[in-house]
């Protein structure tokens, strides 16, 4: 607008021609959708554009009371009305689409002049995306099963009404252990799940076995490993594209603890960053390698979708979560309390054997007070186990003709890590 005003450009000037070339733009993806879907709909290119103008000149006419611009707003909306009726009665259509956007183009005058022009062009990118979306939401629905929304009801009620309502102060006197940073873990974990859920099934849903073992990693890299150990052995020629998925799959894992200590503990996250991103490069590169190989291989049509997980919202989801939060928070409490950091060092290597996420939560939210070096040492000591149990749950699923490779490319894995931990012991002691 102050460029406007430098021109010398007269305001009213300015916002009859935003006016006009907005509802223009609305009639022409209007006229847009009329050719290329050959279904007939209120108004094109001049009949928006007009309202748009009427619209501008019965706002014009009185600024103080909008008595002209109600008038032809209600005038409109008649006409519109009188469309709709024999519309419905002739044809059995009853969408609502090309009237709404009528009435809408009519009304952008005082949106133009008395609100910021950000909000108008939003506005307008807006309406031009809805009316060119259609297909791609009749695309995206056909996908949706029956219990979608009901699983995204579950996360928002889980995340915008349960999590709100509890109580932030802790249950024992002894212990630092809240009814909010409980549940917050379990929000934290299941948000998480559920965005690897909806990627692989809206986004990636023919991804192919190496996308599937990273998507399974931001969900569950053991659960993943076994899935696809387990289809090496059903189908060992194609047994290194299912190496290659576990390998992504445990990539991405390290990336998931990366994002639940940004989550808790930003800090912290930084402090682990350069040590978590050596491994992860390791492993990107161990990935690249082995996915290298197996594309020199054809993969088999009927093994190019793999589903590696079940809904991740259910309630013994939670519920396991929220018990395993609470007890890797009472162990660790009193772990640290008779042992020190040494206890927790300890207690990491036997974390390792259940799922790792509600104690990285645990001792990422750092309520003990220890030391960077001492968690970062506790975590990626339980990610050592965890890849320990990972390798032998593959090594017992898998073919033999794969089992050294699967057992090369973990062992290299777990060694990378410990290699980063024997830094971080150096750095602490």
């Amino acid at each position: 607008m102050e460029l406007f005003k430098q021109l010398a450009i007269p305001t009213l000037l300015v916002h009859f021609l935003l006016v006009a070339v907005f509802a223009l733009l609305i009639g022409l993806a209007q006229r847009r959708k009329l050719t290329t879907d050959q279904e007939e709909s209120f108004g094109t290119d001049r009949t928006h554009t007009l309202i748009g103008i009427l619209g501008f000149i019965t706002y014009q006419l009185d600024t103080k009371n909008l008595l002209f611009f109600g008038g032809g707003g209600v005038l409109i909306a008649f006409l519109l009305g009188l469309y709709y009726l024999k519309k419905t009665h002739e044809e059995r259509r009853y969408g609502l689409t090309g009237i709404l956007i009528g009435i809408i183009t009519y009304c952008l005058t005082p949106i133009v002049i008395l609100q910021p022009y950000w909000f108008s062009l939003l506005l307008l990118v807006i309406l031009l995306v809805l009316i060119e979306i259609k297909p791609t939401f009749v695309a995206f629905t056909a996908k949706i099963g029956e219990d979608e929304f009901t699983t995204l009801a579950k996360f928002i009620l889980m995340a915008g009404v349960i999590l709100p309502l509890l109580p932030n102060q802790p249950i024992f006197s002894f212990i630092d252990l809240h009814p909010y940073k409980v549940w917050l873990s379990v929000v934290i974990i299941s948000g998480i799940s559920y965005t690897s859920y909806l990627l692989r099934k809206f986004v990636f849903r023919h991804s192919g076995i190496i996308l599937t073992g990273a998507l399974g990693g931001l969900y569950s890299s053991t659960a993943t490993t076994v899935v696809m150990a387990r289809k090496s052995g059903e189908k060992p020629q194609d047994a290194l594209h299912y190496v290659t998925g576990i390998l992504a799959a445990i990539t991405v894992m390290y990336m998931r603890v990366g994002i639940l200590c940004f989550l808790i503990n930003l800090q912290l996250a930084l402090y682990l960053l350069p040590y978590l991103s050596v491994i992860i490069v390791s492993c990107g590169g161990l990935t690249a390698f082995f996915a290298h190989k197996a594309l020199q291989k054809p993969l088999n049509d009927d093994n190019k979708d793999i589903d590696t997980k079940e809904n991740p919202l259910e309630i013994k989801f939670a519920v396991l979560s929220a018990i395993l939060f609470i007890t890797f928070s009472v162990i660790t409490h009193f772990a640290v309390a008779y042992y020190g950091s040494s206890g927790l060092r300890w207690l990491s290597w036997l974390a390792g054997v259940a799922d790792i996420d509600p104690f990285l939560l645990n001792i990422f939210q750092n309520t003990n007070q220890l030391p960077f070096v001492v968690i970062a040492i506790a975590a990626l000591q339980s990610v050592v186990t965890n890849n320990i149990l990972k390798t032998s749950l593959a090594l017992s699923f898998a073919t033999p003709t794969i089992r050294k490779t699967l057992l090369g490319s973990l062992g290299a894995v777990i060694v990378i890590n410990l290699l980063v931990v024997g830094v971080l012991y150096i750095v602490a002691y």
